[in-house]
């Protein structure tokens, strides 16, 4: 007879491969919509050497490429590498970023 007391295995983790695929794809969307917010931002930096305005829009290009970074980030990492609450406020991070680097964008144009 084995008296040996053996250690229980640890309870599944709590979070569904369901809920990161999710969040996987909120960031691949997040990417796709950078492209026309980077875009966005060349045609009014453009826009802006030609009629001489000196607005800055450094702070856009900025968070665009932060926001880059942060959804390449949360999307490529594998899933131990990364918790899923992590991976999902660097998503939350990711679609902030966007919004904050297109606006100065938006308000130049419009």
């Amino acid at each position: 007879m084995n008296t040996a007391q053996t250690a229980p295995r640890p309870a599944p983790a709590p979070t569904a491969p369901a809920r990161t695929t999710a969040t996987r794809v909120f960031g691949g969307v997040g990417l796709v919509l950078l492209l026309p917010a980077f875009c966005l931002q060349m045609l009014t930096a453009l826009l802006q050497a030609f009629t001489g305005a000196l607005d800055p829009l450094l702070a856009g290009g900025g968070a665009l490429s932060f926001s880059g970074l942060t959804g390449l980030a949360a999307l490529c990492f594998r899933e131990q590498a990364m918790a899923p609450r992590v991976r999902r406020r660097m998503v939350i991070a990711q679609w902030a970023l966007l919004a904050v680097g297109s606006v100065p964008s938006w308000v130049v144009l419009f």
